[in-house]
């Protein structure tokens, strides 16, 4: 009887073992006319080509920042229309990282004519405004995708993808930050084109985020540590906006749009060792009255 209690004990332990494994908490957000658990939609001033608040929406967005109507009757985020050195963006704050953290939203971007560099559509993770990480759509330097790093106030340049591929279309792109590493995610560019899928109305991120760029992947700097605020759209990834505080090219503006995210943030171990914990204290209880 007193190996068969060890034995079971094991079993208990290695079952919290593998909740400990799966235990990431992820949260979706389609944007049906709210933003739901996202703080708020940033923007800055200059970004979009009308500003007024006419239509008095429950946010007091600006009349270019709506829910819009799209396919099979689901809504997103739509700005009609942001400017290149436009910065809009929701944020959520205070997320603890340590134990792991993964950004992924569905987003639009229009063809912008060139020159768009950091102030494209992309997701961020903000620690202080010397220490953060983003990942765009870009336009410069043969387009694609780049990760932009600022460590201990030191920015540098990481291309990951190139290629026009993305414009004009609905894509997913997602970024991580594991203990160790930062990894970078992606749909495939093109949709509707040589069987690359259109992501609008899907939030099955697992399956249509095909890309391999395991290559890109690069290690996290000891900095990267703490709560830090999550960020999705367009523009330099600094809470409050666009840090260089300038507005350019007030031509060509184009729509961008968010039509969903998926944040998932893995508990620290503390947490975890307390669900374990649980789980034996609760097997214990039960051997007692058996």
């Amino acid at each position: 009887m007193r190996n068969k209690s060890i034995l079971e004990v094991l079993v208990i332990a290695g079952c919290g073992t593998l909740l400990l494994a799966g235990s990431a908490q992820a949260t979706v957000e389609e944007m049906n006319g709210t933003i739901g658990s996202w703080d708020r939609l940033d923007w800055v001033a200059g970004s979009f080509t009308d500003e007024n608040d006419a239509d008095s929406d429950s946010y007091g967005w600006p009349d270019s920042v709506t829910f819009a109507q799209g396919g099979g009757g689901a809504q997103h985020i739509q700005v009609y229309e942001a400017y290149i050195g436009g910065a809009v963006h929701l944020e959520k704050d205070n997320v603890d990282t340590d134990a792991g953290v993964r950004i992924d939203s569905s987003f639009y971007q229009g063809g912008y004519g060139g020159n768009l560099d950091h102030w494209g559509m992309g997701v961020g993770i903000y620690f202080d405004e010397n220490n953060y990480i983003h990942f765009r759509r870009i336009r410069d330097g043969g387009g694609g995708l780049k990760a932009y790093k600022t460590e201990g106030g030191t920015t540098t340049k990481h291309s990951v993808y190139g290629g026009y591929g993305f414009d004009g279309s609905w894509a997913m792109q997602g970024l991580e930050l594991t203990p160790t590493e930062i990894k970078f995610y992606s749909s495939e560019p093109g949709a509707g084109v040589g069987g690359a899928a259109n992501t609008y109305d899907s939030v099955d991120y697992d399956t249509l985020m095909t890309m391999d760029l395991s290559g890109s992947t690069m290690a996290r700097p000891a900095s990267f540590a703490g709560t830090a605020t999550i960020l999705v759209g367009k523009g330099y990834s600094q809470v409050g906006g666009d840090p260089l505080d300038s507005q350019w090219d007030l031509v060509s503006p184009k729509v961008v749009s968010i039509d969903s995210t998926r944040l998932t943030v893995v508990p620290e171990p503390a947490s975890l060792a307390l669900i374990l914990a649980g789980g034996l204290v609760a097997f214990a209880a039960r051997r007692r009255r058996s």
